[in-house]
């Protein structure tokens, strides 16, 4: 209640007339001048009649400009989020491509290429096989490198 009081007060004391006597005086140079006090030699007293007109439609301006910083961030987030996409897929192909060129390089310098098998002993590379993990890792180089 307090609040609608203080409101009510303070729309009614904005609202009113504010009359307040403006001095028009003219210089020695001819230049004129606006003064609230009365100027040496000859002044003319120019009293406005209104103050400025408060605009009605305030409030709407408030809620469509609300409305278009709400899009605006909406869509400043949904940029962002893409960003953060476009990162993360662009560092997971850099890793891919890392790991496919650290087997490429093993695959081809190696003397002895193994694998396990599912007794865990170690056996080695057919040429067939190497032949084939390295068309594999070049097919994977081109994949995820630039």
């Amino acid at each position: 209640m307090k609040k609608f009081i203080v409101l009510l007060v303070t729309g009614m004391l904005a609202s009113m007339n504010v009359a307040a006597e403006i001095y028009k005086c003219t210089d020695a140079s001819g230049k004129t001048l606006y003064s609230d006090k009365p100027c040496k030699g000859e002044s003319t007293i120019f009293t406005p009649k209104a103050g400025p007109k408060v605009d009605e439609n305030v409030e709407q301006r408030r809620e469509k400009t609300e409305r278009l910083l709400r899009a605006y961030r909406e869509e400043h987030a949904e940029d962002k989020k893409n960003a953060a996409e476009l990162k993360a897929e662009k560092e997971k192909r850099a890793e891919n491509c890392r790991r496919a060129k650290s087997r490429y390089r093993q695959i081809t310098e190696s003397r002895r290429v193994f694998r396990y098998d599912e007794d865990g002993n170690h056996v080695v590379f057919t040429d067939a096989e190497r032949a084939s993990a390295t068309a594999t890792e070049k097919a994977a180089i081109e994949r995820w490198c630039d």
